[in-house]
């Protein structure tokens, strides 16, 4: 501390005491406060102005706040055989950080997969890559755990769909997977992203290459279309046709690429999914996606 700082501190901390013990409230003190203090903001204002910090004047700051990443939340079925685990992940653009969309989940579509035997762990995770690991930790958690031997499935919605296919191009041990308006073409949503009048769709397409690149090759790691033939697991696409923020058009370019996939926009396999649109068929019931009762009938080799 230079040596006007620190006269300037003990002067301040000399008229407290006064002020503290004293109860001096005279128009002469509070002259003398006021003058000490315009004093000291000038050698603050000089000191900003030559690009110089001084902490004890000039306090920084402080970032906001950001959310926990919330605890995975797990339910398992009331009665009978597990058929096997589905873990669930929740949208946002790739920010996490969500323990709202979190217990959604568990209430839809979870509710529905407990009901037909499977075990639910919906999940948080951090933004960009790094929620990656957080869908594979929790993978290799429920594979380690063996739920009924049966296969491990995920889940996931928008950005979680995009997540929940890079973690099956990388861990066979996946049985399946079914995303609901998944973005599976990175290079396509930012080019169509970036000049779209949707400010909805353009802070998505900022997401996505802040997170994964611009370049072809930033991106093809984390593109699921370029993914798609390392991908062994089964795999459904749902979409809703009018899906204002990720058009159908990233679902034909990921069957295009992987024509075993299956697609749907209207089929009963959606019928458990959040009614949200005209695209989603009404009916009293729900059904399990195909998907998942093959992988139940001829899990892959781990």
């Amino acid at each position: 501390m230079s040596a006007s700082c620190a006269w300037r501190a003990r002067a301040f901390r000399h008229l407290a005491t006064i002020a503290d013990t004293c109860a001096v409230r005279t128009p002469f003190i509070r002259l003398v406060v006021v003058g000490l203090l315009a004093f000291s903001a000038l050698p603050a204002a000089q000191a900003a102005a030559a690009g110089l910090d001084l902490p004890l004047l000039t306090p920084k700051p402080q970032p906001p706040a950001v959310a926990p990443i919330a605890d995975p939340i797990r339910a398992d079925p009331a009665a009978g055989i597990v058929k096997g685990t589905v873990v669930l992940i929740h949208a946002g653009g790739w920010a996490g950080h969500d323990a709202s969309s979190t217990e959604k989940l568990i209430d839809t579509p979870g509710a529905v997969f407990l009901a037909r035997g499977w075990r639910v762990v919906s999940i948080d995770y951090e933004e960009g890559t790094a929620g990656l690991q957080f869908v594979l930790n929790t993978v290799g958690e429920e594979l380690a755990r063996k739920t009924g031997d049966g296969p491990v499935c995920i889940y996931g919605e928008s950005a979680g769909g995009h997540l929940a296919l890079v973690a099956a191009s990388r861990l066979r041990a996946i049985d399946c997977v079914i995303t609901l308006g998944a973005p599976t073409d990175i290079n396509l949503y930012e080019a169509e992203g970036s000049v779209s009048p949707d400010g909805r769709v353009r802070l998505v397409a900022y997401q996505a290459s802040r997170f994964f690149g611009t370049t072809p090759e930033q991106i093809a790691p984390w593109n699921p279309v370029t993914l798609a033939p390392r991908i062994h697991a089964d795999v459904m696409l749902m979409h809703e046709s009018d899906d204002a923020i990720v058009p159908t058009s990233h679902t034909t370019s990921f069957h295009a690429a992987r024509p075993t996939t299956q697609t749907s926009c209207s089929s009963p396999a959606i019928r458990w999914i959040r009614r949200r649109s005209s695209c989603t068929p009404r009916y009293p019931q729900p059904a399990e996606p195909s998907t998942l009762r093959r992988s139940v009938r001829s899990p892959p080799a781990r």
